[in-house]
């Protein structure tokens, strides 16, 4: 009986202290230069039982598109269907919505920031996308890591739910094959928090990891379209670390397959944002040779879907490189870090108008050059093509002319670095009408 008393007063002590507790962050964390280079973790500041949040980020209250961004959401979301492709938008709320009970911040306005992501959701579906999104903020439920901006396996499941509630509204989901799958935890793992391991090495702390439920997604029985040659998956995940095991151990792939009942390739990258991803996938042969039904676009909501050129460079690459199609074609010899395509040789008058780019490089494997588009009224238009770190470069760019000009096209120089190679070739495409 003492033993099971002591224990009982030992364990009442620990919840005690883990509700007490606090790191007594550095004073450092408070100044602009500390975050030179790390600018995501701007500004870490103290919550309530342990948790750090950011206040930039994390304390976001406005998400409304302009109408710009829907114009252009609106022509990939047509690009995909007109590849026959389904889309299917998974909007990460913010911390500050999911965890705003875990800190007094006097700045925050929770109100408009859950008015605003409901706004989004309701403007992304009267332009016809799919959109699964929370729809419940209630205190005290778990989604996020405490000191991490990843979501954890409560909040992947939730949105993983969400996700496969909207995929099997759609007509195509009955083609796609059923694969019974189960998820179980019987393992925990320790979690290095981001916001933890930056107050660490700038303040010299010792802030704990979290441990957590480690979670395994398998498959419990096979369905009668299933063979041991599987093709590749009907249903794809293009997304940030959010969906990447190593970073965030929040098995959301896995909670997908489970609650759609069917498999899913996960195409995310960590770091890369919510492009690189989408933009390494549709560079790939994998994309070239076999398209998906689904794609699930894993997006954080304060990322804002990026802005024109992500665009401009993803609408063409889904539509592809146009083979048979050009309306005009032209090699040129990289001198110097210089090349020029077209020069007096266009016997069209070509507009940018309903037209894109496809760009191949014989020897160029970097992930930044300007590409500069003249036109015969005098007048130009320059574009830096610049990828993340994380993409993975082949020398194929694409990219739409600007939709709103219809100057006549003159010519089109490049500028890569000096010790630049080889030979490009560029194509003027067509969209399809």
């Amino acid at each position: 009986m003492r033993i099971i008393l002591m224990t009982a007063i030992l364990i009442f002590s620990l919840s005690g202290t883990s509700q007490a507790q606090s790191f007594n962050l550095c004073g450092a964390l408070k100044e602009d230069k500390t975050y030179k280079g790390n600018s995501s973790y701007k500004r870490l500041i103290e919550g309530k039982d342990g948790w750090i949040f950011r206040t930039k980020t994390d304390f976001e209250d406005d998400f409304k598109i302009n109408s710009a961004l829907k114009k252009r959401f609106t022509r990939l979301h047509k690009a995909f269907n007109d590849q026959g492709m389904e889309l299917v938008v998974a909007l990460l709320p913010t911390r500050g919505m999911m965890h705003h009970d875990r800190i007094d911040y006097p700045y925050y306005d929770f109100d408009k920031a859950i008015g605003s992501y409901n706004e989004l959701v309701k403007t992304l579906k009267e332009l016809g996308i799919s959109v699964a999104a929370v729809d419940d903020f209630k205190e005290g439920q778990d989604f996020f890591y405490k000191r991490d901006h990843h979501w954890n396996a409560a909040g992947a499941k939730l949105l993983a739910e969400k996700v496969a509630e909207e995929v099997k509204k759609m007509p195509v989901y009955a083609d796609i094959p059923k694969i019974n799958y189960k998820t179980e935890s019987k393992d925990t793992l320790e979690h290095e928090g981001t916001f933890s391991d930056f107050a660490n090495e700038v303040c010299d702390l010792s802030i704990p990891t979290e441990q957590v439920p480690a979670y395994k997604t398998y498959e419990s029985s096979a369905g009668e379209d299933l063979f041991d040659d599987k093709a590749r998956p009907d249903i794809l995940l293009v997304g940030t670390s959010n969906s990447t095991q190593v970073a965030s151990h929040a098995n959301f792939d896995g909670f997908l397959k489970e609650y759609i009942g069917a498999d899913v390739e996960n195409n995310s990258v960590s770091g890369g944002g919510v492009d690189a991803a989408m933009l390494d996938w549709l560079s790939s042969p994998e994309y070239k040779s076999t398209k998906p039904k689904i794609v699930i676009w894993e997006i954080p909501v304060y990322q804002n879907f990026k802005g024109g050129p992500f665009y401009r460079q993803a609408i063409p690459a889904v539509y592809g490189d146009c083979k048979g199609k050009e309306i005009a074609k032209e090699v040129a010899d990289i001198k110097d870090g210089h090349f020029s395509v077209f020069s007096n040789t266009l016997d069209k008058n070509i507009n940018g108008k309903n037209h894109y780019m496809h760009i191949a490089f014989s020897e160029f494997k970097d992930r930044k050059f300007r590409l500069t588009t003249n036109y015969k009224d005098k007048t130009k238009e320059p574009f830096d093509i610049r990828r993340s770190k994380f993409y993975q470069p082949d020398g194929i760019f694409y990219l739409e002319f600007d939709q709103d000009k219809e100057n006549i096209i003159s010519f089109i120089d490049g500028h890569v670095p000096k010790d630049t190679t080889g030979k490009v070739t560029i194509s003027i495409c067509s969209f399809p009408q």
